[in-house]
C-alpha cells in the first residue's frame, strides 16, 4: 500500500506550482497527486491544464507518459494510470 501524507505533498506541490504555473512538471504532479488517492476527476482537471503546458513530444514521453508506467507497476491506481495515459498518448 502507498502510505502518503497526501495533504502535505498536496499543499507543498500546489504552492510550487502556483509560483512556477508555466512549468508544466508542477501542474502534472498536482494531477498525479489526485489520481494516486483514486481522485479521477480532479486529475482530471489538471492534466487539461498541463497540456498545453508540455513542450515537445520528449518532454511528454519523458514525464507525463512514464511516470504512469511507474504507477501501474506497483498497482498505485494502475486503471486510472491506464486510462489518463492512453489520454495524454492520445488514444
Amino acid at each position: 500500500m502507498l502510505l502518503v501524507r497526501w495533504k502535505e505533498v498536496e499543499e507543498i506541490t500546489a504552492k510550487a506550482q502556483g509560483l512556477a504555473p508555466g512549468k508544466f512538471s508542477w501542474t502534472v504532479n498536482l494531477g498525479h497527486i489526485y489520481l494516486l488517492q483514486g481522485k479521477r476527476e480532479q486529475a482530471q482537471l489538471w492534466y487539461r491544464r498541463a497540456l498545453p503546458l508540455i513542450p515537445d513530444e520528449a518532454s511528454l514521453r519523458f514525464a507525463p507518459l512514464a511516470d504512469f508506467d511507474l504507477f501501474v507497476e506497483p498497482d498505485w491506481q494502475a486503471e486510472g494510470s491506464r486510462e489518463a495515459r492512453d489520454w495524454f498518448d492520445g488514444g
